[in-house]
């Protein structure tokens, strides 16, 4: 009998062989064809199953008893092998149990062959999009993989979530507390008065005699330096953030899947349709610098590939201290003349590429724009190629955090200060 006689009878091809031959055969004799092709073919399995009859053991069970035996081997198989060194042997146990992945008894075994695999083959990959069961249970890693595959599924399964960041309390109440950098504002403002006023250089502040509750005094004087501002500072938000943790989840270390969250939110903040953007429309700028920070939390790389960490990283910084200290505006500096050079410097390489086009034209050279520039890059010209990021493409998604309501407020109670510098 060949492999396709015996094949069993799992998927559509079994499921057309079986209406195939009741079709063609009185059913006596479909049955029989059914049965010596989905049957255990080994010469001893008949007699066996005729001895665990007369011991009473029900064909069910004797079934379950031996989809277990054969899971638990190939189990033990597939964790003995090493990725790398048998990876062939992986792909070709994969193609054969991929089959049994309808089968819930059985569908551990092609799980844990994709687990073990470095990279699915893309023919799997693409058939695990069209069944969203399986889907949700494939062990992260796949699902990862999947969604790197697919960016329609990873987009469809990021939307929900992306979308609940809106109605959770902690990024309503921040988006409305406008006025939550205020205090150390009031605090500044309400020391240097003291300071300057003649004659009263150990007096308290009034905001200091305000906070006594006019009790003629007993008040600490008001400091430069407040304490957080919320109680609850960001870490700790994100960490609460039932958004937060799913979409870190589907991120894992793919910095593929991390760009396309990142991009779903500026395109929802884009085409938001709001008359104005309030807090729903600013979630979203929200979501994208929280998200960046809750994976910097966890010391991922993905993070640190961000053109934006470290300004996220600055500005989140100075969320928690309350103000933003010369250290940190010294940080914004750099972060945007850094950028500024870099769009400088992209000017610069296209304006090259355009003066050389121009000689090739001039003079007949066949060689290609980018080996001259690779050649003038190797003498030593730096202004030749390079994989550099867009500096403008930079600067939106640096304006998205920027707008995250907290990182406003920052800004503005920044500014504010400075003005009370300037007047006073």
């Amino acid at each position: 009998m060949t492999h396709q006689e015996w094949a069993p009878l799992i998927g559509p091809e079994g499921s057309d062989f079986v209406a195939a031959t009741l079709a063609e055969q009185v059913p006596g004799k479909a049955v029989k064809t059914i049965q010596e092709r989905a049957g255990l073919q080994h010469e001893l399995c008949t007699p066996l199953l005729g001895m665990v009859d007369q011991l009473g053991v029900s064909r069910a069970e004797a079934h379950r008893g031996v989809l277990q035996a054969a899971r638990q081997a190939l189990m033990a198989r597939v964790q003995s092998l090493d990725a790398r060194e048998h990876r062939v042997k992986l792909e070709r146990l994969l193609n054969a149990s991929f089959k049994y992945l309808g089968m819930y008894e059985l569908r551990e075994v092609p799980f844990a062959v994709m687990e073990k695999l470095e990279n699915v083959p893309p023919v799997f990959l693409k058939q695990l999009t069209g069944d969203r069961q399986i889907f949700r249970d494939l062990p992260a890693k796949v699902q990862r993989q999947v969604w790197e595959f697919d960016k329609k599924l990873l987009q469809a399964d990021a939307l929900a979530p992306v979308g609940q960041f809106k109605y959770e309390v902690a990024t309503i109440m921040r988006a409305l507390a406008m006025d939550e950098f205020l205090p150390a504002v009031l605090a500044a403002a309400a020391t240097k008065g003291a300071k300057d006023e003649p004659g009263s250089k150990s007096a308290p502040a009034p905001a200091s005699r305000a906070a006594a509750g006019g009790r003629g005094g007993g008040g600490r004087a008001a400091q430069p330096r407040p304490s957080p501002v919320t109680g609850i500072t960001r870490k700790i938000l994100r960490k609460g953030s039932r958004v937060l943790q799913v979409l870190k989840g589907m991120v894992g270390t793919s910095q593929k899947i991390y760009n396309q969250i990142v991009e779903l939110c500026i395109t929802k903040y884009r085409d938001a349709e709001g008359l104005y953007v309030g807090f729903k429309e600013l979630s979203y700028c929200t979501l994208r610098a929280q998200l960046l920070m809750a994976l910097h939390d966890d010391n991922s790389a993905v993070a640190t590939r961000d053109a934006c960490h470290e300004l996220a990283w600055t500005l989140d910084a100075g969320i928690m201290n309350g103000q933003l200290t010369d250290k940190h505006l010294q940080k914004l500096m750099k972060f945007f003349d850094d950028v500024s050079q870099a769009e400088q410097k992209r000017e610069s390489i296209e304006e090259r590429k355009r003066e050389l086009a121009r000689e090739r034209k001039k003079k007949g050279n066949k060689r290609t724009i980018s080996s001259m520039l690779d050649e003038e890059e190797s003498a030593g010209d730096r202004t030749g190629g390079g994989g550099m990021v867009e500096p403008y493409r930079v600067l939106g998604e640096a304006s998205i955090i920027l707008r995250d309501p907290s990182a406003m407020h920052l800004l503005a109670a920044a500014v504010l200060q400075a003005r009370q510098g300037c007047t006073g």
